[in-house]
């Protein structure tokens, strides 16, 4: 991939191709984009210092502007710009704050050839590849049921999309007869796609993150006094080195549990995303689960045993047993009450 708009101000336009990647990539353009040129001799003859974003590094850009990233036409109108965030907001509902002059910046700015040696707008462009997460599901955190369904339904269309763009690159090297990854190795029994992926840009350095960690750790919770990632997190995509910051390494999660568990602190720490079924009916079977693990979980904060120790009183004995009360706290004979 080239470019994106053929329009551009240097005259450059998409093509599809693929090449090895180069040491001046990371280097000039940082780890969200690459240099021109057909190979890396071309690219170390330093006859252009033009950058391009490359979507197998950022394929968000695919999720957020499919339909857009075409080249059969000049130019994208506001017009198309604006029915695309229309879409969009279908399933993620805050999808760049409903700012559509926003969501037209980011497609400018990353659809555009940039300079290597234009410091300023590099740095916006990895802001803009940083923040493509957030600008997706508009805001941290929630405040109420309805808002945690509404991040697990955008949070459904991403992994769903990302899906779909992996299988469209395995088409494409199929149709193509090329790898993105050589490998002589026998040992794998499937070839590594790219497509569904996702990084953070630490400058010249693109750090692989999953989607799991980012929404329990970014999307779910507002910030650190929730356990999510700590504010240099954040802080880092804005500015030139995210490694500086260590947000990985400064991440807490709370230790203490609360007395009573809340519904938005246990949506936030489990392992599994809830939705909303799109009908009334409910699984009989996940209906039975649920109310099993939901016992499960109420008995636990209880202080019983799993086979409770009776004693079995006569009609004709009094309620107490050895001078201690049945129902007394210190009877080891009675646990359950």
């Amino acid at each position: 991939m080239d470019a994106f708009n053929e329009d551009s101000e240097n005259q450059v336009k998409q093509e599809n191709a693929a090449r090895d990647y180069c040491g001046l990539d990371a280097q000039l353009c940082w780890g969200m984009g690459h240099l021109l040129g057909q190979d890396c001799a071309e690219v170390d003859k330093e006859q252009s210092n033009l950058c391009v974003v490359d979507e197998l590094v950022l394929p968000l850009l695919r999720v957020i502007y499919e339909g857009l990233l075409v080249d059969n036409q000049k130019r994208r109108t506001r017009e198309q710009l604006n029915a695309r965030h229309e879409e969009l907001r279908k399933d993620c509902l805050y999808a760049f704050q409903n700012d559509e002059d926003l969501f037209k910046n980011v497609f400018d700015q990353l659809t555009q050839p940039y300079a290597s040696t234009d410091t300023a707008r590099r740095q916006t462009v990895l802001q803009h590849a940083n923040n493509l997460i957030l600008y997706l599901f508009g805001a941290r955190g929630f405040n109420d049921l309805a808002g945690y369904l509404d991040h697990s339904k955008c949070a459904v269309r991403v992994a769903t999309d990302l899906l779909a763009n992996e299988a469209r690159l395995a088409a494409l090297t199929d149709r193509l007869g090329f790898s993105f990854y050589q490998t002589n190795s026998v040992d794998f029994a499937d070839e590594i796609m790219p497509g569904s992926s996702l990084y953070l840009i630490d400058r010249r350095l693109p750090v692989r993150v999953n989607l799991h960690w980012l929404m329990q750790c970014v999307v779910l919770v507002a910030d650190r006094d929730q356990g999510g990632a700590v504010p240099s997190f954040c802080a880092a995509q804005r500015r030139e080195s995210a490694r500086r910051q260590r947000p990985l390494r400064q991440l807490r999660l709370p230790t203490k549990e609360t007395q009573t568990l809340t519904l938005p602190h246990w949506l936030r720490k489990d392992q599994f995303l809830f939705t909303q079924l799109d009908g009334l009916q409910l699984n009989p079977m996940q209906f039975s689960t649920d109310v099993f693990s939901s016992i499960k979980q109420a008995l636990a904060q209880l202080p019983v045993f799993d086979i409770p120790d009776l004693q079995c009183v006569a009609p004709d004995q009094t309620w107490e047993l050895n001078g201690m009360s049945i129902f007394s706290k210190t009877n080891p004979l009675m646990s359950l009450h």
